[in-house]
């Protein structure tokens, strides 16, 4: 078991074992993720391994001690896993064996039948006097995309609309592996009122879950190029990989803030087929960004604009200042 007091002690970090933020069997220091923000000693960390948590902010928990190393000492997360663990592996978490059961499920399961696109399902790109299509089209304008590029995108990446429940009022985009088959299918509700903003088929009706997908992995695969970006959700990837693109630089997402083993086994895969690979997710999920890194050896971390929270709002000219920032790194 780690020795927190001998390690805090060795680097000079101020800690304390009691006041009212400190629980029975824990420590407490000022918590790293939070920064400035955190006027006094939040971060628990457990004396028995159970891990630490923030009580200024429920994101910043986990069992795996080696990230709250990573951002006490600024060392890599590869040296930080050492310090804690040694040679040993970490107690694997809950979320940690799903994603294990994934990655076998992934590997194991033999599919005997992969998605088509059901009958009563349009083409985006395709101009259509329809109220459904009208709909859908003018929310992905609304997106700061002028006709012509939307109508270019969605045929980018084949955007379909449903014309029946439950996929109806839905932009949504089919999800392929790396010969090109759908293997699940994720619709974005274009009203802001609906209950699931993003649905999804479950592991019983899709060849892959969502947490085994990544957007667009059958052509980066076949694609070489100057800078892989990783975001959170499609509208993000698909801003970035638009604008991009021509520069030799390519988006894809994993769907929610965590990087599965199998998501991570692919873009691991991606790696060699970029000069430069790195995370960008939505300001405020630092955290997430910084546990993905540390199951993505090679990538980096990226960073927004200063007034830009979410890679999906980019302005073009926002978006292409990114991009000349990815290539200008050396």
């Amino acid at each position: 078991m780690f020795n927190w007091q001998s390690f805090l002690t060795q680097h000079r970090i101020p800690f304390t074992d009691r006041g009212r933020n400190v629980s029975r069997g824990n420590i407490a220091l000022k918590c790293p993720f939070c920064g400035d923000a955190d006027p006094s000693m939040h971060m628990n960390i457990s004396l028995q391994g159970k891990g630490y948590a923030c009580w200024r902010d429920v994101n910043h928990r986990g069992r795996n001690e080696a990230y709250l190393v990573h951002a006490l000492i600024g060392v890599s997360l590869a040296e930080a896993k050492r310090i804690v663990y040694g040679n040993k592996q970490p107690i694997p978490t809950v979320s940690e064996l799903e994603e294990l059961a994934a990655r076998l499920y992934a590997r194991e399961h033999k599919i005997k039948k992969y998605l088509k696109i059901p009958s009563d399902w349009r083409p985006l790109w395709e101009p259509r006097n329809s109220p459904a299509r009208s709909q859908v089209f003018n929310y992905l304008v609304g997106r700061n995309y002028p006709k012509h590029d939307a109508i270019a995108m969605a045929a980018r990446y084949n955007l379909y609309y449903a014309l029946k429940p439950p996929w109806d009022r839905r932009i949504i985009f089919p999800i392929y592996d790396e010969k090109g088959r759908i293997v699940n299918f994720t619709g974005r509700a274009i009203s802001s009122t609906a209950r699931i903003r993003y649905k999804t088929l479950d592991r019983e009706n899709a060849p892959l879950h969502m947490s085994e997908c990544l957007l667009d992995y059958h052509r980066l695969v076949n694609t070489e190029g100057s800078v892989l970006v990783v975001c959170e959700g499609p509208f993000d990837a698909m801003r970035l990989t638009w604008i991009g693109e021509p520069f030799g630089i390519y988006a894809t997402c994993v769907f929610t803030q965590n990087v599965s083993a199998v998501q991570a086994d692919k873009l691991s895969r991606l790696l060699s087929n970029f000069g430069r690979c790195g995370v960008l997710f939505d300001r405020g999920a630092e955290l997430h960004a910084t546990r993905a890194l540390f199951s993505l050896p090679g990538f980096e971390k990226f960073e927004l604009p200063k007034d830009v929270d979410d890679p999906g709002e980019l302005t073009g000219s926002q978006a292409l200042a990114l991009c000349r920032s990815l290539l200008s790194w050396n």
